[in-house]
């Protein structure tokens, strides 16, 4: 079984955000002006630590984290999904 440690540098942090424009370009930022796109290390990270992603004024719970030749994407669920299916967004970091 792994462990993942709460950190120091996290002490009395309530959430950590993952910021996505709403005109969609399918990249995770770091910032509230989605002008600093993640890595894929700080998406990861952020994942890990229950991380929310904010979409204009609009919060959503991401659902999973994959790495495929060394980008991070974090996907996670929006508003739009019909019965038995889910509509989903996935976010993508640049390569560390």
């Amino acid at each position: 079984m792994d462990r993942i440690y709460d950190q120091a540098k996290d002490q009395n942090v309530a959430a950590l955000v993952i910021y996505a424009k709403e005109t969609p370009d399918n990249k995770a930022y770091s910032d509230s002006e989605c002008k600093v796109q993640m890595k894929t290390s700080e998406l990861k990270d952020a994942f890990i630590k229950r991380a929310l992603v904010k979409v204009g004024k609009d919060y959503f719970a991401p659902v999973s984290f994959t790495v495929s030749s060394n980008i991070g994407t974090v996907t996670y669920a929006k508003a739009g999904s019909t019965t038995g299916t889910a509509a989903t967004v996935a976010l993508a970091a640049a390569a560390d």
